[in-house]
């Protein structure tokens, strides 16, 4: 008899558990299948993930397992080994880390339903040999109608659970289990929602790689190294691509080679898949966050039946059952939101690399800003790097022009005039030169896009009396007013209330809404120009996938002459009639309590500053592309690399920087997070933890600081402490946490049910 690790689909202090697999179970058991164990005083859902288990095993203590689901598809192996990996490296429950890769909604036992079979019809006659009650013979008789029926219903007729597992070991019942897989219904539903197109529908356009461009295609097919393809903003990383996902299914070996491309926001997944299955005659799917399960449970099954060629998706894309994996791609791969900020804590990037081992497939990463992480693994000759410097189109990157806000700050806002009750007037939001740009644009026909990282109308409502503020009562965060509402909001808990011009604390008729959004943004826009066509690409007005479409589909038509947008239009976006780009308060990209906002500032400018003249605008209203920054710090450095567009200059700067107070990448950091609804509780909990820590740290192989309120205290009424720790080898990290974790006292506190600790490895948010 052998025995198996098996993981159960909820929190355990000891998961994987052991079982004990029969002989009768032995040629139907693999890892990866789906069983049905005991576990406690009930019947669970598991997944194998290890035969033939021999450690410290006590045969007297461990139970049998109940059954192989054979009717459900066995997870493959290397899914499972790629959960396993993630557990280890992120120090995660495997349990959660099996959600991740396994079918889409399926955590427990499926249902089971009852049928009276031709021997049951019989014993009903023939009761006296069957020793059948009065109570389980009138139970049998609502069976007579051959009427599948549920476990509950059957409880609701009188079976016992007792009644149910003779009958059917005698087989006076039939038991069936629900499907699990995909139906000849849903193969149908999924054929439609899968974009392919047959030869003769392709695009006959035929797009051919300039020289760089093809420089690039020839490294990445010439072996099987993972790269890293730098190019600016518009220089046809897309292109490459297609072409690199073109290369790789066609010269596969495999029966049905597979590809994905992951990106880091819904926003861009249309325009790809759009532009894949118009180009490539391959069936390509997409996922994203906003699908129905069972939507996502169609794409599993897709895959796993080799229904699917090319995927295009966000991080979560990455756990789908690829069985033919050719080449993986990370568009935006410096994109933080790659990173999950939930258990299991994993970064999609370094996941894609791992699983290019695994399948043997190509793995590309690209950006125009890589971060000093990416350029680390390229030193180190983990990366092969190529580069494109120019951009596809061959037109130059636009001018970038600072305007100084400090010698503007007492101007009065344009046409202040025309609103009776201005809210948030004090501060202007359109210099001159930019309000006169937006005009000019406007008058040319062409494209403006306005970039604000900040929604709604006001950020805070304060009293020009006493100075309170209106905080969200659950978070430490000022609330936010949105005037087409007229409504307080946080964008956190998503607390709301009305606003008031009273204040709570004096009383004193004196609230007012001060700071600007991107709701404020467009009002003053259609004061400035009330004949232009505006849009807003913000949370608060995408609220879904087919709304997303429409809004971007208006604007590449030129529909629209205004884009309004936060971080979400920075990323990816091709809008061909767009010239100018106006940024307002640009010091908000980099004044966050983190060592990497300095860096991310910069990678967010350069982004948008690239959707400017991407195409050669041609006419005789045509104007010059440009990039207007609105700052009240044109003295700060970054600036400078801005205005020259020179990355490897800034990037450079901030090595020397990082390796003088040795940051991440040249030192491997780990956060624990702490939480507790009381926050003297919390604390004494990070203290302990802190001292836990430092007790068990050897020889000064980890440096270990805290701990410190988070930078928002409290969130969702819980209040939040960090612990960093660095150390100069990641093996180093990784003993100390795995002393930390097999600690009673460590053990103690994660099991209150009040505490939350979290161990978040590489962190890429401190906030």
């Amino acid at each position: 008899m052998s025995f198996v690790s098996v993981v159960l689909f909820e929190r355990l202090p000891h998961n994987p558990l052991t079982y004990k697999c029969p002989e009768r179970l032995s040629s139907t058991l693999e890892k990866g299948a789906f069983v049905e164990v005991p576990f406690r005083h009930s019947h669970r859902l598991g997944v194998v993930i290890e035969v033939n288990v021999t450690n410290d095993i006590d045969p007297s203590k461990t139970k049998l397992i109940n059954q192989v689901l054979t009717h459900i598809p066995a997870l493959p192996e290397q899914q499972i080994e790629l959960a396993k990996m993630i557990a280890q490296y992120y120090r995660a429950p495997i349990e959660a880390c099996i959600k991740l890769i396994s079918i889409p909604g399926l955590s427990s036992l499926p249902k089971r339903s009852y049928r009276l079979t031709k021997a049951g019809h019989q014993a009903l006659v023939f009761h006296q040999h069957h020793h059948l009650s009065k109570k389980q013979i009138d139970a049998l008789v609502q069976m007579t109608d051959n009427t599948w029926r549920t476990a509950t219903v059957m409880k609701r007729l009188g079976f016992s659970k007792n009644d149910i597992n003779t009958f059917v070991e005698k087989e006076l019942l039939r038991e069936k289990s629900t499907e699990v897989g995909m139906t000849s219904r849903q193969r149908a539903n999924l054929d439609k929602s899968i974009s392919t197109r047959a030869q003769e529908d392709l695009e006959q356009v035929v797009y051919r790689l300039n020289e760089e461009q093809q420089h690039a295609l020839t490294a990445i097919t010439a072996d099987a190294s993972p790269c890293l393809l730098e190019g600016v903003t518009g220089s046809g990383k897309t292109e490459v691509y297609i072409h690199a996902i073109q290369h790789a299914l066609t010269f596969s070996a495999a029966t049905s080679p597979q590809a994905l491309l992951l990106v880091p926001e819904i926003s861009l997944t249309p325009q790809l898949s759009e532009r894949l299955s118009n180009r490539l005659p391959y069936r390509v799917a997409l996922v994203h966050s906003q699908m129905t399960q069972k939507e996502r449970r169609q794409v599993w099954f897709g895959l796993l039946h080799q229904h699917i060629d090319i995927v295009v998706g966000p991080r979560s894309a990455l756990f789908l059952p690829f069985s033919s994996l050719e080449i993986v791609i990370v568009d935006e791969a410096h994109d933080t939101s790659f990173k999950q900020m939930d258990t299991p804590m994993y970064h999609a990037r370094d996941v894609a690399l791992y699983m290019g081992q695994q399948h043997d497939a190509k793995v590309i990463l690209g950006t125009a800003t890589p971060d000093l992480e990416l350029i680390h693994l390229v030193n180190q000759e983990k990366l092969k790097h190529l580069q494109l410097t120019k951009r596809a189109t061959q037109v130059e990157l636009p001018e970038v022009e600072l305007i100084d806000m400090r010698a503007r700050a007492q101007m009065k806002i344009a046409l202040k005039k025309d609103r009776p009750e201005s809210v948030g007037s004090s501060q202007p939001i359109f210099s001159n030169p930019l309000a006169e740009a937006i005009q000019d644009t406007l008058a040319a026909g062409q494209q403006t896009l306005l970039f604000l990282n900040r929604r709604g109308y006001a950020s805070q409502s304060i009293c020009t009396s006493c100075g309170h503020m209106k905080m969200c009562p659950t978070c430490d965060i000022t609330l936010t007013y949105y005037k087409n509402k007229n409504k307080l909001l946080c964008h956190y808990c998503g607390y709301g209330e009305a606003p008031t011009s009273i204040c709570p604390e004096c009383h004193e008729e004196s609230m007012s809404s001060t700071g600007i959004g991107t709701e404020r943004v467009e009002h003053e826009c259609r004061l400035l120009c009330p004949e232009a066509r505006i849009t807003r690409l913000d949370r608060d007005v995408i609220k879904n996938r087919k709304t997303l479409v429409k809004v971007l589909n208006a604007i590449r038509q030129h529909e629209v002459d205004i884009i309004i947008g936060t971080q979400m239009v920075t990323k990816g976006h091709d809008f061909p009639n767009l010239s100018l780009v106006g940024v307002l308060y640009a010091d908000l990209a980099f004044a966050q309590p983190d060592f990497r906002a300095y860096e991310r500032g910069f990678q967010q400018l350069i982004q948008v500053a690239g959707r400017a003249g991407r195409h050669r605008l041609t006419g005789e209203d045509a104007i010059k592309p440009r990039v207007m920054i609105q700052t009240y710090q044109p003295d700060e450095p970054l600036f400078d690399s801005l205005i020259t567009h020179d990355v490897k200059g800034f990037r450079e700067k901030l090595i020397e920087r990082r390796q003088r107070y040795h940051y991440p990448p040249y030192r491997h950091a780990a956060l624990l997070r702490i939480e507790h609804p009381k926050e003297n509780i919390g604390f004494d909990t990070a203290v302990t933890l802190f001292d836990l820590l430092q007790s068990i740290s050897i020889d000064g192989a980890a440096q270990v600081i805290g701990p410190a309120p988070a930078p928002i205290t409290r969130l969702y009424d819980r209040y939040r402490f960090h612990i960093t720790i660095f150390a100069d080898q990641r093996a180093a990290r990784t003993h100390l946490l795995s002393r930390l974790e097999q600690h009673p006292i460590f053990q103690k506190l994660k099991n209150d049910k009040h505490s939350r600790i979290k161990i978040d490895i590489d962190p890429v948010d401190f906030s």
